[in-house]
């Protein structure tokens, strides 16, 4: 076995152990929320589920098979087994990105003010995470359809051959264009719209968040506004997830797009572009739940007695109150 095989081979096993159950943990955490405590559930509740459960599929549909081929497994998957795989890891990485989108969307509406251009979404855009939801799942699914007939099991999985290519799938020769030019380009436009999408809502959050700070400032006293505040918390981890999500999408779209045009394949670089795209779904779970006042009083849930979540005034109806008061997620 080689030395970058052993390398890879551990940071993989480790990446899908540590992000699926992570991930399944807050998967887990909102579906109880959801239906055995409904008083307690919230709109955003079921986008977080939703991006939880696109990031499970990502990560145990790639990282399952990729440590089998690291530590030396051979004839890991038969065409149809490698069909079947790389289709669901598309479509989980495909619903990942349209999720997270929707997510820094739905918070940018929920924390307008009154007097915004988007504040007659704040009523409606609750009733449109279904149907987000739905039309998400079709366009994905209906996308990557291609790759059923487009890929093989690889008969030598130490060759990587022109296209889509890894030790155990590769892209049959007859398909090379179509994943070349038609896949690459369809998938490069979807991503480029939802980045840009999210890139707008972030960067709106941020801006309010921080004109609202400087206003909270110059009311509190400057005890209090010495003491760090929650919408600055809550500013840095949306800069923080939507970042990640923006660094580590550009890291692997290139090696993707190298190694797909490439004649001769670099199979470290390969696996290093794998691990790179599964560190977003793996830091998921670790980043959200700073935004969301629900999961981080989960004991207090799961208790005999749960704690009700405080009601606050919302900003609709008057004067925003100090973050320091209450969650972002529990405005209305």
């Amino acid at each position: 076995m080689l030395l970058s095989d052993l390398i890879l081979g551990i940071c993989t096993f480790f990446q899908t152990v540590l992000g699926v159950l992570g991930n399944s943990r807050l998967f887990m955490i909102y579906i109880y929320i959801l239906y055995i405590q409904p008083h307690h559930k919230k709109p955003i509740d079921m986008i977080i589920a939703h991006l939880t459960l696109a990031n499970v599929m990502t990560l145990s549909t790639r990282g399952i098979p990729d440590t089998m081929v690291y530590f030396g497994a051979k004839n890991v998957l038969d065409d149809v087994g490698c069909k079947m795989i790389m289709y669901f890891y598309r479509l989980g990485r495909g619903l990942s990105i349209g999720t997270t989108c929707f997510l820094s969307i739905f918070q940018a509406i929920t924390i307008s003010p009154i007097h915004s251009r988007w504040a007659w979404l704040k009523p409606r855009i609750s009733k449109y995470i279904l149907l987000f939801f739905f039309s998400i799942w079709i366009i994905n699914m209906l996308i990557y359809i291609c790759v059923i007939d487009a890929l093989q099991a690889s008969e030598n999985f130490t060759v990587y051959k022109q296209g889509y290519s890894m030790r155990y799938c590769t892209t049959k020769p007859d398909a090379y264009y179509m994943v070349k030019y038609v896949f690459l380009t369809v998938t490069t436009i979807r991503d480029f719209f939802f980045l840009t999408l999210m890139s707008l809502a972030s960067g709106y959050m941020v801006v309010f968040l921080y004109s609202h700070k400087k206003n909270v400032q110059h009311i509190h006293n400057t005890s209090l506004s010495s003491r760090p505040s929650y919408e600055a918390k809550v500013t840095q981890t949306i800069l923080l997830l939507v970042g990640f999500y923006v660094i580590f999408y550009w890291i692997g779209c290139c090696l993707t797009i190298y190694l797909t045009f490439s004649p001769k394949k670099d199979m470290v670089l390969g696996g290093i572009g794998s691990v790179l795209n599964a560190c977003y779904p793996v830091l998921c779970p670790f980043i959200l739940p700073s935004t969301d006042s629900q999961a981080a009083r989960l004991p207090c849930i799961l208790s005999k007695n749960p704690v009700q979540s405080p009601q606050f005034k919302s900003p609709l109806h008057g004067q925003f109150i100090p973050y320091s008061t209450f969650p972002l997620r529990d405005f209305k």
